[in-house]
């Protein structure tokens, strides 16, 4: 079938909310700036809560293909960083209280990336992953360092206005020893900076 043959599932209440969120500052003349503002538009909104992907994560499978018809490439991108990829995470793999932190910053609008790739490893990423975070056991804390050049991250969605990642590094322990990539959940910024 071409694509004008395709029919679409009716939109549940909550689908066609957040579509409709989404389409309302579905403009491909915004810049930039103003795209991750409508994102965070959408996400205090709350027409698809983050704590959806834990409590009904076939919600977000309901949604994808109600949304991909936008002219704006770029928002839809972003939802789908902000949903899949940064949200997502942090639902599967962090613990409880992360999850709840997570679902608490929603309505704060403030945007996540996901910083997996790096410059040296291209789509390899997670195989030969060069970041390291390491435990300094007195501080109690990860220290997250890009040892090499190569180990940039960077193809990073929404990098550029997120306050916080989910950054892929090797983790080293406090003994020294490396334990393999894991993903930490750090603040990288605020809005103002």
């Amino acid at each position: 079938k071409g694509p004008e043959e395709w029919i679409l599932p009716p939109a549940s209440k909550e689908v066609a909310a957040l579509r409709d969120g989404l389409l309302a500052y579905d403009d491909d003349s915004i810049g930039e700036q103003q795209c991750a503002d409508a994102m965070r538009k959408v996400l205090m909104a709350n027409h698809l809560s983050y704590r959806s992907l834990q409590d009904a994560p076939g919600k977000l499978l309901e949604v994808t293909p109600h949304i991909g018809t936008g002219k704006h490439g770029a928002l839809h991108t972003r939802f789908t960083v902000s949903y899949n990829l940064y949200g997502g995470s942090i639902v599967a793999l962090g613990n409880q209280t992360q999850r709840d932190a997570l679902y608490a910053q929603q309505s704060t609008g403030q945007l996540g990336c996901f910083a997996f790739t790096e410059k040296g490893a291209g789509v390899i990423s997670g195989a030969a992953c060069e970041t390291t975070a390491t435990l300094d056991v007195e501080k109690k804390e990860w220290v997250i360092h890009a040892p090499t050049a190569s180990a940039a991250k960077n193809w990073i969605s929404q990098g550029a206005h997120a306050e916080w990642a989910v950054i892929l590094a090797n983790l080293i322990d406090g003994s020294g020893t490396n334990r393999g990539p894991h993903l930490f959940w750090a603040r990288i910024g605020t809005r103002e900076t």
